[in-house]
């Protein structure tokens, strides 16, 4: 996270008034656009906005603020796929949201076990895509990071199970 300070306060004043080119407040969002060259045939920071542009590196640097950044970084940079990536963000962020929900009904449903591996094994994965021995070994790396995305998927699983069982037998909290 990004210096101490709060999920939401990273994800709301990330790149607020950053943009050198014409001092926008908040960060405009490039759907479709050309980019000047600094010279004939050197193209600058961004040349085609298929390939890059503002709004998506402005994107990528708050997701990379608010995860700590690895996987975010492996994807921009074009050495992960970004279905894995997307697939684990999602199930944390869907995992953060129903662990909410369902504790404003007076359910906690604790890390199990299988999740504590599951954090090892992403872990792993990032490691191995990073580390020069294994990162021209896409099989290798490959694998673990669909292990993970694997386990990832059948933890947020147990949880929502775990969560609704413990829901039907629990008492439901006082209304205030």
């Amino acid at each position: 996270m990004s210096e101490g300070l709060a999920a939401r306060t990273v994800a709301a004043a990330n790149g607020v008034a950053q943009d050198a080119a014409f001092g926008a407040v908040i960060a405009p969002i490039h759907l479709s656009t050309t980019f000047k060259f600094p010279t004939f045939e050197q193209p600058g920071p961004y040349d085609y906005s298929r390939l890059g542009n503002p709004t998506r590196d402005a994107l990528a640097d708050t997701i990379a603020k608010l995860e700590g950044g690895a996987r975010a970084v492996l994807v921009a940079s074009g050495r992960m796929w970004w279905l894995p990536a997307l697939l684990i963000a999602a199930r944390e962020v869907g995992m953060s949201w129903y662990r909410s929900w369902i504790g404003r009904r007076g359910v906690s449903v604790p890390a199990n076990q299988t999740a504590k591996v599951k954090t090892w094994v992403q872990c792993i994965a990032v490691g191995l895509v990073l580390l020069p021995a294994t990162a021209s070994h896409p099989l290798v790396y490959g694998s673990v990071v669909w292990l993970a995305v694997g386990l990832t998927l059948f933890t947020g699983a147990m949880y929502a199970v775990e969560g609704r069982r413990l829901a039907a037998i629990l008492p439901a909290p006082p209304r205030r």
